[in-house]
This record gives C-alpha cells, sequence and structure tokens, in this order.
C-alpha cells in the first residue's frame, strides 16, 4: 500500500509543477495581502471560419421542340452561401474532371460537353466565373472575391436578395444523339 501513496503523490507533484511551468499565463499574487488580492488570466477566442452553400436545385433541360439548330437549352440552379466571413471564392468541379452529360438511355456512353457560368443577382456573368470549355478546369477557383449573400446561418431557406447567384448549365448537344444524358457537378466554396 505505501506503493500507491507514493506513486500518487508523485502523480500530483508532476501535475502542479507542470502547471507552473510557464504552460499558463495566468499569475496570481504569491502571498496574501491586508486589503486586497489581483491577479490576471489571458483569454484566446478561437472563432473558426464557417461557410455554408445553399439553395442549389437539380437542373433539368427539357428540348421539347425537335427541332436541330444552333441554339441549345440550358438551365440554372441558386446557389447562395452564407458565412461568418464578408467574402468567399467559389470552384466547379466533375468526379471524372470533364464537364460531360453521359448518355445513360441507350447505353452507348456518348457524351456531350457542358459548361458552367456563375451570374451575380442581375443575371450577368462574373467575370473568372466560367467552368468547361474555354473557362476554367474541374476544381479550379474563381479569381474572384465574391460577397457572401448572408452572415445568418439560421435564415439559410430564402437563396434570393443582391448577392445571390445563379449557375446556368450549358450542354452543347446540337449533334448529341438523342437520350437521356446525366451528370453531376460539384460546387465548394471557400471562405477569404
Amino acid at each position: 500500500m505505501e506503493f500507491k501513496k507514493v506513486a500518487i503523490a508523485i502523480a500530483v507533484a508532476l501535475s502542479a509543477g507542470m502547471a507552473s511551468s510557464g504552460l499558463q499565463a495566468a499569475t496570481n499574487p504569491g502571498s496574501p495581502s491586508d486589503s486586497s488580492s489581483t491577479g490576471d488570466f489571458d483569454i484566446t477566442l478561437y472563432n473558426n471560419s464557417k461557410i455554408q452553400i445553399y439553395g442549389l436545385e437539380d437542373v433539368e433541360i427539357n428540348d421539347t421542340d425537335g427541332l436541330p439548330g444552333a441554339t441549345n437549352a440550358t438551365g440554372s440552379t441558386p446557389v447562395c452561401v452564407a458565412a461568418n466571413a464578408a467574402q468567399f471564392n467559389i470552384s466547379m468541379g466533375t468526379a471524372s474532371g470533364t464537364f460531360e452529360l453521359t448518355n445513360t438511355d441507350s447505353g452507348s456512353g456518348t457524351t456531350v460537353p457542358y459548361t458552367l457560368q456563375l451570374k451575380d443577382a442581375g443575371g450577368t456573368d462574373t467575370s473568372d466565373g466560367l467552368w468547361g470549355v474555354g473557362g476554367n478546369n474541374s476544381g479550379e477557383l474563381s479569381g474572384d472575391d465574391l460577397t457572401v449573400t448572408t452572415n445568418d446561418f439560421n435564415n439559410v431557406s430564402a437563396c434570393s436578395g443582391a448577392n445571390s447567384y445563379s449557375i446556368v448549365v450549358a450542354p452543347d448537344y446540337t449533334n448529341a444523339d438523342p437520350g437521356i444524358y446525366t451528370g453531376t457537378a460539384t460546387v465548394t466554396v471557400s471562405p477569404i
């Protein structure tokens, strides 16, 4: 039993020694005084960056006119960003690294290329906000510093307002075989 008492005493002594060995910045007076005593301690808050994308919707493009032509139908999804930072960067990509829709209807595996264009609340293209043919590569960040939609994480249901955005999906299927073409795009936002 004597061994247990010694081990506990050593552990307590080591703990006390570590607490006073400069790991803490707090200071406490070494002796009592008659009327008052003063000590101090440091306070550190780690307010980490927080960001949330919201408003995304699946895009269905249904070209029903049956007429061949140079103009392809497009589709779009809203996209908004909540963050505790004032600005963010955005990138878009795909698992395969190419912006192509695959014909899953016929099983032929033929593809249709597409682009993704980020637009502001007024419907204007953002500069450097194009991904796909003639634009950014998959996963590449836009050079723009974009303004967040809101800093209120409890109010992310409505994707609208002055700092809302949209992504226009524009497939180039003028010469494509009939069928159903599908794919998945990934949007990533990062606080600045």
